[in-house]
């Protein structure tokens, strides 16, 4: 057994204990490695620039060589990546209550901590609220999207949504359906009515895939899903 050349500990055999120790070594002049010399000096030994600071947490003044360095450790570092960087106000979640940190610029209009949390897309067109839904664990692109699923879930019908089942490639572009139910190898698509761009797709869909069917959740089908489900469903928006 013989000892670490740098730290002193024991080895096994070995001069030194860690890959950590032999580059302390070798930059102390310890030791020769990788080409250089025992006592050599660096080529810009003594013409580097040496940086005065003062730690934006501790407030402690440190040196450096970095021109823009913050943080005189990695304690103050890791501080203020937990948010008690002077610049960063706590705010707290309007959704899941949890805190998260923001700079002041933005405090006045940071309400959520993440897209998860943030609420339904404003809009006066009830059937394009998109946004992520907390009791489906699934982002929707539409109010009567969100509710059908809903409507399956209570019915306990497995589903799919714009799954890799419902990607069909058309040549030009990919028609992606909304809703694949396994069970019964239905392709359900939610339309609230049909523009020139999703009228042509369909068209060309059906030309292509003629084996497969889809059913349309229109209009008059919703109105009905709601009369019966509605008042059935918690969430229902």
């Amino acid at each position: 057994m013989i000892n670490c050349l740098n730290c002193g500990k024991s080895t096994n055999n070995k001069k030194f204990c860690s890959k950590v120790c032999y580059s302390q070594a070798v930059r102390n002049n310890i030791v020769e490695g990788n080409g250089w010399k025992k006592g050599h000096k660096s080529w810009n030994t003594g013409t580097a620039k040496i940086y005065a600071h003062t730690c934006l947490i501790c407030g402690k003044e440190f040196d450096t060589g970095g021109k823009f360095a913050k943080y005189c450790s990695q304690d103050c570092s890791h501080h203020a990546k937990r948010g008690h960087h002077p610049n960063l106000i706590c705010k707290i979640c309007l959704t899941c209550g949890n805190e998260f940190f923001v700079k002041k610029g933005y405090s006045k209009r940071a309400k959520y901590c993440s897209l998860l949390c943030r609420p339904l897309v404003k809009s006066n067109n009830i059937v394009s609220k998109s946004g992520y839904r907390i009791d489906l664990n699934q982002f929707f692109r539409s109010t009567w999207e969100a509710n059908f699923a809903r409507i399956l879930n209570y019915l306990k019908i497995k589903w799919e949504y714009e799954s890799k089942k419902c990607r069909f490639d058309l040549g030009e572009s990919i028609y992606i359906c909304d809703f694949y139910l396994p069970e019964i190898n239905r392709y359900i698509e939610v339309k609230g009515y049909l523009n020139d761009g999703s009228y042509l797709k369909l068209k060309t869909f059906h030309a292509m895939y003629s084996d497969i069917k889809i059913s349309i959740l229109d209009k008059s089908s919703y109105k009905l899903l709601t009369l019966l489900f509605k008042d059935k469903i918690l969430g229902w928006e």
